[in-house]
């Protein structure tokens, strides 16, 4: 759900600025009731001038033990050309341990939810303690678990900070959030649209 308001937040964002940028997603806005600038990932619409929200990766294409080297390196090379594009890129995930660690190396930003006791020790070891770190900022807090983040990026100056307040968008729903439990776990995901 984080991963959703962000999307919305960012999509609020560029339109206050007369930014057209739609959202490009694993979500088909045909199964669910998505606001229109929802788009389904195709090989006829790829991210540019968008923001590429792919849900739940570790359930699809990028699960770390899943992963052929061809297929990762073409991924990993893809992904550098999109930032080029103007294309946000807003992957979610329960754990990174279940992604490549390719894609992990790629990433600007680690948005962290309230970790469990498990996530803290089973993690990778790369990205355990900034889990650590983002523990005892939730420890105590009187908002519900979606609407604080820990958030680790690149600054130098200010690496983490935390988010408060994040809202659910209107158009998030408990169906929206277990649309993968109706899909079966092996079928392939996204990677077959992309131009790799």
């Amino acid at each position: 759900m984080t991963g959703a308001a962000l999307v919305d937040a960012l999509h609020k964002w560029y339109r206050r600025r007369s930014i057209d940028r739609p959202v490009i997603s694993t979500l088909n806005p045909e199964h669910a009731n998505l606001p229109e600038y929802f788009k389904p990932l195709g090989r006829d619409r790829q991210p540019s001038n968008s923001i590429l929200y792919l849900s739940d990766v570790h359930l699809k294409d990028l699960y770390a033990r899943e992963w052929r080297e061809d297929e990762s390196n073409e991924f990993i090379k893809w992904l550098s050309i999109v930032r080029h594009r103007d294309t946000d890129i807003i992957l979610t995930s329960q754990l990174t341990k279940l992604i490549d660690v390719q894609v992990v190396a790629t990433l600007d930003a680690l948005i962290i939810k309230e970790p469990s006791a498990m996530a803290q020790r089973l993690e990778r070891q790369e990205v355990r303690s900034i889990i650590e770190e983002a523990a005892p900022h939730f420890t105590g807090s009187r908002l519900k678990r979606w609407e604080r983040a820990f958030v680790f990026g690149h600054d130098i100056n200010e690496p983490t900070f935390i988010v408060d307040g994040i809202k659910k968008p209107g158009w998030w729903t408990e169906e929206l959030s277990k649309s993968f439990s109706q899909k079966p776990l092996i079928k392939r995901g996204f990677l077959r649209y992309l131009p790799i």
